[in-house]
Protein backbone atom coordinates (compact mmCIF):
# COMPACT_ATOMS: atom_id res chain seq x y z
CA UNK A 1 0.00 0.00 0.00
CA UNK A 2 1.13 3.31 -0.83
CA UNK A 3 1.03 6.18 1.48
CA UNK A 4 -1.36 8.19 -0.73
CA UNK A 5 -3.68 5.15 -0.17
CA UNK A 6 -3.00 4.08 3.51
CA UNK A 7 -5.80 4.56 5.55
CA UNK A 8 -6.30 7.53 8.25
CA UNK A 9 -8.48 7.24 10.88
CA UNK A 10 -11.50 9.91 10.82
CA UNK A 11 -10.97 11.21 14.05
CA UNK A 12 -8.14 12.76 12.41
CA UNK A 13 -9.81 14.37 9.90
CA UNK A 14 -13.32 15.52 11.66
CA UNK A 15 -11.29 18.28 13.03
CA UNK A 16 -10.91 19.76 9.55
CA UNK A 17 -14.42 19.18 9.28
CA UNK A 18 -15.21 21.56 12.65
CA UNK A 19 -12.54 23.98 11.05
CA UNK A 20 -14.03 24.21 7.96
CA UNK A 21 -17.41 24.41 10.19
CA UNK A 22 -15.85 27.66 12.26
CA UNK A 23 -14.83 29.47 8.88
CA UNK A 24 -18.35 29.25 7.50
CA UNK A 25 -17.53 26.57 4.76
CA UNK A 26 -19.76 24.89 2.91
CA UNK A 27 -18.66 21.38 4.71
CA UNK A 28 -20.57 18.34 2.25
CA UNK A 29 -18.89 20.09 -0.93
CA UNK A 30 -15.77 19.93 0.45
CA UNK A 31 -15.93 16.54 1.31
CA UNK A 32 -17.54 15.28 -2.00
CA UNK A 33 -14.32 17.49 -3.51
CA UNK A 34 -12.33 15.12 -2.42
CA UNK A 35 -13.90 12.37 -2.93
CA UNK A 36 -15.21 11.60 0.60
CA UNK A 37 -18.77 10.93 1.79
CA UNK A 38 -19.68 12.81 4.80
CA UNK A 39 -21.51 9.55 5.88
CA UNK A 40 -17.84 8.12 6.32
CA UNK A 41 -16.77 10.97 8.33
CA UNK A 42 -19.25 10.36 10.84
CA UNK A 43 -18.31 6.85 11.25
CA UNK A 44 -15.91 6.85 14.49
CA UNK A 45 -14.29 3.69 13.30
CA UNK A 46 -13.71 4.59 9.97
CA UNK A 47 -10.42 5.25 7.83
CA UNK A 48 -10.38 7.26 4.37
CA UNK A 49 -7.15 7.59 2.14
CA UNK A 50 -4.04 9.64 3.11
CA UNK A 51 -4.65 11.05 -0.52
CA UNK A 52 -7.75 12.48 0.33
CA UNK A 53 -6.86 13.53 3.83
CA UNK A 54 -4.19 15.33 2.47
CA UNK A 55 -6.31 17.24 -0.31
CA UNK A 56 -8.62 18.18 2.62
CA UNK A 57 -5.92 19.88 4.09
CA UNK A 58 -4.79 21.40 1.04
CA UNK A 59 -8.81 22.78 0.07
CA UNK A 60 -9.42 24.05 3.45
CA UNK A 61 -6.48 26.20 3.81
CA UNK A 62 -6.93 27.47 0.02
CA UNK A 63 -11.35 27.98 0.79
CA UNK A 64 -10.67 29.72 4.04
CA UNK A 65 -7.31 31.65 2.93
CA UNK A 66 -6.14 31.00 6.26
CA UNK A 67 -2.35 29.91 5.61
CA UNK A 68 -2.63 28.54 9.64
CA UNK A 69 -5.87 26.53 9.41
CA UNK A 70 -4.00 23.79 10.84
CA UNK A 71 -3.10 25.92 14.08
CA UNK A 72 -6.70 27.35 13.72
CA UNK A 73 -7.85 23.96 14.10
CA UNK A 74 -5.69 22.94 16.83
CA UNK A 75 -6.46 25.89 18.86
CA UNK A 76 -9.98 25.00 18.60
CA UNK A 77 -10.31 21.48 19.30
CA UNK A 78 -11.37 18.66 21.54
CA UNK A 79 -8.30 16.74 22.04
CA UNK A 80 -10.69 13.88 23.39
CA UNK A 81 -11.68 13.41 19.68
CA UNK A 82 -8.05 11.32 19.86
CA UNK A 83 -10.39 8.54 22.18
CA UNK A 84 -7.86 6.24 23.69
CA UNK A 85 -4.77 7.34 22.54
CA UNK A 86 -4.96 11.33 24.22
CA UNK A 87 -6.40 9.10 27.44
CA UNK A 88 -3.47 6.50 27.36
CA UNK A 89 -1.07 10.07 27.18
CA UNK A 90 -2.56 11.87 30.02
CA UNK A 91 -2.71 8.63 32.42
CA UNK A 92 0.75 7.74 31.71
CA UNK A 93 2.79 8.99 34.69
CA UNK A 94 5.29 10.61 32.77
CA UNK A 95 5.61 13.12 30.21
CA UNK A 96 8.37 10.33 28.87
CA UNK A 97 5.88 7.46 29.05
CA UNK A 98 2.88 8.99 27.45
CA UNK A 99 4.56 10.37 24.53
CA UNK A 100 6.24 6.33 24.20
CA UNK A 101 2.49 5.52 23.80
CA UNK A 102 1.58 8.16 21.44
CA UNK A 103 4.18 6.43 19.67
CA UNK A 104 3.28 2.87 20.08
CA UNK A 105 -0.71 4.31 19.28
CA UNK A 106 0.22 6.17 16.10
CA UNK A 107 -0.78 3.90 13.45
CA UNK A 108 -4.78 4.11 14.86
CA UNK A 109 -4.46 7.60 13.22
CA UNK A 110 -2.51 6.70 10.14
CA UNK A 111 -1.31 3.32 8.56
CA UNK A 112 1.99 4.31 6.94
CA UNK A 113 3.16 7.40 9.54
CA UNK A 114 5.57 7.02 11.81
CA UNK A 115 5.70 8.86 15.10
CA UNK A 116 9.57 8.64 16.54
CA UNK A 117 11.76 9.49 19.87
CA UNK A 118 14.87 9.93 20.29
CA UNK A 119 17.06 10.74 22.91
CA UNK A 120 20.20 12.91 22.54
CA UNK A 121 22.68 13.27 26.02
CA UNK A 122 20.47 16.75 26.36
CA UNK A 123 17.25 16.38 24.34
CA UNK A 124 14.59 14.61 23.34
CA UNK A 125 13.78 14.90 19.61
CA UNK A 126 9.88 13.77 18.49
CA UNK A 127 9.89 13.52 14.80
CA UNK A 128 6.69 12.84 12.98
CA UNK A 129 7.38 11.50 9.43
CA UNK A 130 5.70 9.54 6.28
CA UNK A 131 7.96 6.85 5.06
CA UNK A 132 9.32 7.29 1.46
CA UNK A 133 10.25 10.88 1.70
CA UNK A 134 6.39 11.84 0.85
CA UNK A 135 5.96 15.23 2.90
CA UNK A 136 2.76 16.38 4.72
CA UNK A 137 0.68 20.02 3.51
CA UNK A 138 1.58 22.56 5.67
CA UNK A 139 -1.59 22.63 7.40
CA UNK A 140 -1.23 19.11 8.60
CA UNK A 141 1.89 19.71 9.77
CA UNK A 142 0.73 22.17 11.62
CA UNK A 143 -2.15 20.60 12.97
CA UNK A 144 0.31 17.09 14.19
CA UNK A 145 3.30 19.37 16.18
CA UNK A 146 0.11 21.54 17.18
CA UNK A 147 -1.85 18.93 18.72
CA UNK A 148 1.60 17.34 20.30
CA UNK A 149 2.31 20.99 22.00
CA UNK A 150 -1.15 21.49 23.44
CA UNK A 151 -1.22 17.97 25.09
CA UNK A 152 2.18 18.16 26.43
CA UNK A 153 1.42 21.71 27.77
CA UNK A 154 -1.89 20.71 29.21
CA UNK A 155 -0.66 17.39 30.89
CA UNK A 156 2.11 19.28 32.69
CA UNK A 157 0.19 22.02 33.66
CA UNK A 158 2.16 24.36 31.51
CA UNK A 159 5.17 22.99 33.06
CA UNK A 160 7.13 21.47 30.05
CA UNK A 161 9.70 23.90 28.03
CA UNK A 162 9.71 23.68 24.38
CA UNK A 163 13.06 24.22 23.21
CA UNK A 164 12.59 24.28 19.59
CA UNK A 165 9.40 23.21 16.59
CA UNK A 166 10.59 22.45 13.16
CA UNK A 167 8.41 22.35 9.71
CA UNK A 168 9.63 20.85 6.94
CA UNK A 169 7.62 23.60 4.93
CA UNK A 170 9.66 26.92 3.85
CA UNK A 171 8.36 30.05 6.16
CA UNK A 172 5.65 31.75 5.37
CA UNK A 173 5.45 35.55 5.18
CA UNK A 174 3.51 36.28 9.01
CA UNK A 175 4.40 33.88 11.27
CA UNK A 176 2.20 35.35 14.07
CA UNK A 177 -0.15 32.63 14.29
CA UNK A 178 2.83 30.09 15.08
CA UNK A 179 4.09 32.79 17.63
CA UNK A 180 1.17 32.91 19.45
CA UNK A 181 -0.29 29.03 19.27
CA UNK A 182 3.31 27.27 19.65
CA UNK A 183 5.27 29.85 21.70
CA UNK A 184 8.15 28.59 20.85
CA UNK A 185 11.34 28.87 18.89
CA UNK A 186 10.46 27.76 15.29
CA UNK A 187 12.46 26.78 12.19
CA UNK A 188 11.43 26.28 8.82
CA UNK A 189 12.34 23.89 5.73
CA UNK A 190 13.80 21.36 7.75
CA UNK A 191 14.51 17.75 6.78
CA UNK A 192 11.61 16.99 9.21
CA UNK A 193 8.94 17.74 11.48
CA UNK A 194 9.87 17.77 14.85
CA UNK A 195 9.05 18.95 18.93
CA UNK A 196 12.25 19.31 20.39
CA UNK A 197 12.28 19.13 24.24
CA UNK A 198 15.51 19.00 26.81
CA UNK A 199 15.49 15.52 27.91
CA UNK A 200 14.92 16.17 31.84
CA UNK A 201 10.97 16.73 30.26
CA UNK A 202 10.36 13.56 29.97
CA UNK A 203 10.93 12.73 33.90
CA UNK A 204 7.75 15.65 34.65
CA UNK A 205 5.16 14.09 36.24
CA UNK A 206 1.16 13.96 34.06
CA UNK A 207 -1.40 15.75 36.62
CA UNK A 208 -4.05 12.82 35.25
CA UNK A 209 -1.44 9.83 35.71
CA UNK A 210 -3.75 7.03 36.82
CA UNK A 211 -1.61 3.32 36.42
CA UNK A 212 -4.68 1.64 36.94
CA UNK A 213 -6.51 3.40 34.00
CA UNK A 214 -3.40 3.36 31.84
CA UNK A 215 -3.24 -0.34 32.55
CA UNK A 216 -6.71 -0.95 30.62
CA UNK A 217 -6.21 1.54 27.71
CA UNK A 218 -2.75 -0.16 26.72
CA UNK A 219 -4.79 -3.46 26.74
CA UNK A 220 -7.75 -1.52 24.65
CA UNK A 221 -5.19 -0.09 22.72
CA UNK A 222 -3.11 -2.75 21.45
CA UNK A 223 -6.58 -4.53 20.97
CA UNK A 224 -7.49 -1.98 18.44
CA UNK A 225 -3.79 -2.11 16.80
CA UNK A 226 -3.85 -6.27 16.35
CA UNK A 227 -7.40 -5.39 14.22
CA UNK A 228 -5.46 -3.22 11.54
CA UNK A 229 -4.35 -4.57 8.56
CA UNK A 230 -0.27 -4.33 8.11
CA UNK A 231 1.01 -2.17 5.77
CA UNK A 232 3.88 -3.72 3.59
CA UNK A 233 4.21 -1.50 0.15
CA UNK A 234 7.65 -2.35 -1.85
CA UNK A 235 7.26 1.07 -3.45
CA UNK A 236 7.74 2.86 0.21
CA UNK A 237 10.65 1.07 0.98
CA UNK A 238 12.34 1.52 -2.43
CA UNK A 239 11.65 5.24 -1.82
CA UNK A 240 13.42 5.00 1.24
CA UNK A 241 15.99 3.48 0.10
CA UNK A 242 16.68 5.75 -3.12
CA UNK A 243 16.43 8.61 -0.28
CA UNK A 244 19.64 7.07 1.17
CA UNK A 245 21.16 6.55 -2.36
CA UNK A 246 20.54 10.27 -3.47
CA UNK A 247 22.89 11.09 -0.04
CA UNK A 248 26.09 10.07 -2.21
CA UNK A 249 25.17 7.04 -3.37
CA UNK A 250 24.11 5.45 -6.45
CA UNK A 251 20.18 5.49 -7.30
CA UNK A 252 19.81 2.91 -9.62
CA UNK A 253 17.76 0.38 -9.88
CA UNK A 254 20.78 -2.62 -9.79
CA UNK A 255 21.57 -0.92 -6.70
CA UNK A 256 18.04 -0.80 -5.40
CA UNK A 257 17.63 -4.67 -6.34
CA UNK A 258 20.52 -5.68 -4.58
CA UNK A 259 19.61 -4.26 -1.42
CA UNK A 260 16.09 -5.74 -1.61
CA UNK A 261 18.03 -8.70 -2.65
CA UNK A 262 16.37 -9.13 -6.03
CA UNK A 263 16.99 -9.37 -9.20
CA UNK A 264 16.49 -5.65 -11.25
CA UNK A 265 13.85 -8.03 -13.47
CA UNK A 266 12.18 -9.09 -10.01
CA UNK A 267 12.20 -5.61 -8.66
CA UNK A 268 10.62 -4.19 -12.36
CA UNK A 269 7.67 -6.70 -11.74
CA UNK A 270 7.09 -6.55 -8.49
CA UNK A 271 6.66 -2.75 -8.78
CA UNK A 272 4.44 -2.83 -11.95
CA UNK A 273 2.14 -4.84 -9.52
CA UNK A 274 1.71 -1.70 -7.48
CA UNK A 275 1.40 0.56 -10.54
CA UNK A 276 4.58 2.20 -10.54
CA UNK A 277 8.02 1.58 -11.77
CA UNK A 278 11.61 2.46 -10.52
CA UNK A 279 12.20 4.77 -12.57
CA UNK A 280 8.31 6.59 -11.44
CA UNK A 281 9.37 6.35 -8.15
CA UNK A 282 12.85 8.62 -8.48
CA UNK A 283 11.32 10.82 -11.25
CA UNK A 284 8.51 11.29 -7.90
CA UNK A 285 11.36 11.56 -5.42
CA UNK A 286 13.79 13.97 -7.25
CA UNK A 287 10.84 16.65 -8.01
CA UNK A 288 9.49 16.60 -4.36
CA UNK A 289 13.12 17.07 -2.75
CA UNK A 290 13.87 19.45 -5.72
CA UNK A 291 10.69 21.92 -4.93
CA UNK A 292 11.48 21.54 -1.03
CA UNK A 293 15.90 22.27 -1.38
CA UNK A 294 14.69 25.04 -4.17
CA UNK A 295 12.89 26.66 -1.51
CA UNK A 296 16.28 27.17 0.52
CA UNK A 297 17.56 30.12 -0.69
CA UNK A 298 20.73 29.05 0.89
CA UNK A 299 21.41 26.35 -1.22
CA UNK A 300 22.59 26.76 -5.21
CA UNK A 301 20.92 25.25 -8.15
CA UNK A 302 24.55 23.14 -8.61
CA UNK A 303 24.07 22.23 -5.34
CA UNK A 304 20.26 21.31 -5.41
CA UNK A 305 21.25 19.30 -8.68
CA UNK A 306 24.22 17.30 -6.65
CA UNK A 307 21.95 16.65 -4.19
CA UNK A 308 19.64 15.28 -6.75
CA UNK A 309 21.86 12.78 -8.02
CA UNK A 310 22.51 14.28 -11.19
CA UNK A 311 25.82 14.37 -12.78
CA UNK A 312 25.43 17.60 -14.76
CA UNK A 313 23.40 20.46 -14.00
CA UNK A 314 21.78 21.18 -17.24
CA UNK A 315 20.31 17.25 -16.64
CA UNK A 316 18.82 18.61 -13.61
CA UNK A 317 17.24 21.97 -15.89
CA UNK A 318 16.04 19.37 -18.31
CA UNK A 319 14.13 17.45 -15.70
CA UNK A 320 13.12 20.28 -13.62
CA UNK A 321 11.37 21.89 -16.60
CA UNK A 322 10.19 18.76 -17.60
CA UNK A 323 8.33 17.77 -14.38
CA UNK A 324 6.74 21.85 -13.76
CA UNK A 325 6.82 23.67 -16.84
CA UNK A 326 9.56 25.80 -15.31
CA UNK A 327 13.16 26.28 -15.41
CA UNK A 328 14.68 25.33 -11.24
CA UNK A 329 15.66 30.40 -11.32
CA UNK A 330 12.07 30.95 -12.55
CA UNK A 331 10.52 28.32 -9.66
CA UNK A 332 12.48 29.96 -7.20
CA UNK A 333 11.71 33.41 -8.27
CA UNK A 334 7.88 33.25 -8.11
CA UNK A 335 5.17 34.32 -10.23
Amino acid sequence: MAVPDAGVSTRVVRPIVAGLLLHGQDVEAALTGVGLDPATIADHDARVPHRAAAELWALATEQTGVPTFGLRVVEAMDLGTFDVQIYAFISSPTLGEGLERLQRFHRLNHDAALLSIRRTSTEAICRHRLPGGHVLPPAAAQFVLGTMVRAAREATDGRVEIREIRFEHSQPDDVSDYDRVLAAPIRFGCDANEVVLPLHALDLPLLKADPGLVAVLDRHGQALLDALPRVDSLADRVRTLLMKELQGGNPAAETIAEHLHMSVRTLARRLAEEDTSHKALLDELRSDLARRYLSDAGLAISEVAFLLGFSEPSAFHRAFKRWTGQTPRQFRSGP
